[in-house]
């Protein structure tokens, strides 16, 4: 069964999305990208590609992942998640928005 509003692949009606990793030491990290799965490969990889953070922190799971109407849109959400404090960055990658977040532009992805 597919959830409501939930798209099943990553070249579907948006350009840019905003992903959320799981790293090796438990903490997160979130981004924005034009390809998730492209981009999780980058930062498990290390090396060049990848954030300075996922080198010093091993990616190991794309935790989340929302479609953006756009780049301006992403780079909205990505800056709004990187200022909750991680428990509520926890409950997004658990599927649950904190109250008051406002995610209503924004579709999340089925995982691949």
């Amino acid at each position: 069964m597919i959830e409501r509003g939930v798209h099943l692949c990553y070249t579907c009606a948006m350009d840019y999305y905003v992903y959320m990793l799981r790293c090796e030491d438990g903490s997160l990290y979130t981004g924005i990208t034009t390809d998730p799965k492209r981009r999780f490969e980058e930062h498990a990889r290390g090396g060049g590609k990848a954030a300075k953070y996922t080198r010093a922190h091993k990616a190991v799971r794309l935790e989340a992942v929302w479609a953006a109407p756009g780049k301006p849109e992403a780079l909205r959400l990505e800056r709004m998640i990187k200022k909750l404090p991680k428990s509520r960055k926890e409950e997004l990658a658990r599927g649950r928005e904190p109250e008051d977040f406002g995610l209503g532009a924004f579709e999340r992805m089925k995982q691949p």
